[in-house]
């Protein structure tokens, strides 16, 4: 029954668990990053940059995961190439702002999920390094001003939504990829059926690798 099968899911959730890194960044000099459409893909290959270099156990070589006989110990190859879901989120500010000038401030939303959140100094370390290394066109440069750490309660967010009994709309801000098959699905109109049963796998998957889940069926 619906009962149950809501049951079933919040079970599944008892151990998931994350922390929220809320960076607060201070632009040294001048920093391009286009709309806020693009920013995403912008902050994430910068990370996936400085994340490289500074925790690479190769980083002085050829850098091919495949090849490194490190691979298998190497933070790097965990947290970043293994294709499987990664145990962290970047959310950027929507403030419509192309350009940071010098002294601008920016915020940034990181965060840990499972037994990720254990390494979040590393990951403080990388955010510093990629500001030294700078971001966008012209590698702008940016540094920390402050990084606030927050616990949230999920199952406390979960157990308080309310129930549902008419239409919802979901305003996707931000560009969405959903891959459903190995060659990935595309569409104009994403069906209902489609978005909410990725979520929950995507939910369970996290849980079951970073957060000792109980490997709940996630059909």
């Amino acid at each position: 029954t619906e009962l149950e099968s809501l049951d079933y899911i919040r079970q599944s959730l008892y151990d998931f668990n994350l922390i929220r890194l809320n960076f607060k960044l201070r632009a040294d000099g001048t920093i391009y990053l286009g709309p806020d459409e693009k920013k995403g893909d912008i902050w994430r290959g910068g990370f996936g940059e400085a994340f490289k270099k500074i925790a690479c156990a190769d980083r002085w070589g050829s850098a091919d995961c495949k090849k490194c006989g490190d691979a298998g110990q190497c933070f790097f190859n965990e947290y970043f190439v293994i294709d499987k879901p990664h145990p962290y989120v970047i959310r950027h500010e929507l403030d419509s702002k192309r350009i940071y000038r010098n002294g601008d401030s920016i915020g940034i939303e990181f965060i840990l999920i499972g037994e990720a959140a254990q390494y979040y100094k590393r990951f403080v370390k990388i955010f510093e390094e990629l500001g030294v290394i700078g971001i966008g066109k012209n590698r702008g440069r940016f540094v920390i001003e402050n990084v606030a750490v927050e616990t949230p309660e999920i199952l406390a967010y979960f157990n308080a939504l309310p129930p549902v009994s008419r239409e919802v709309i979901l305003e996707l801000l931000t560009p969405v990829k959903l891959k459903e098959t190995d060659k990935g699905l595309y569409y104009g109109e994403i069906p209902f059926e489609v978005f909410f049963r990725l979520l929950l796998k995507r939910f369970i998957n996290l849980n079951n690798l970073y957060c000792n889940g109980m490997n709940y069926d996630k059909e």
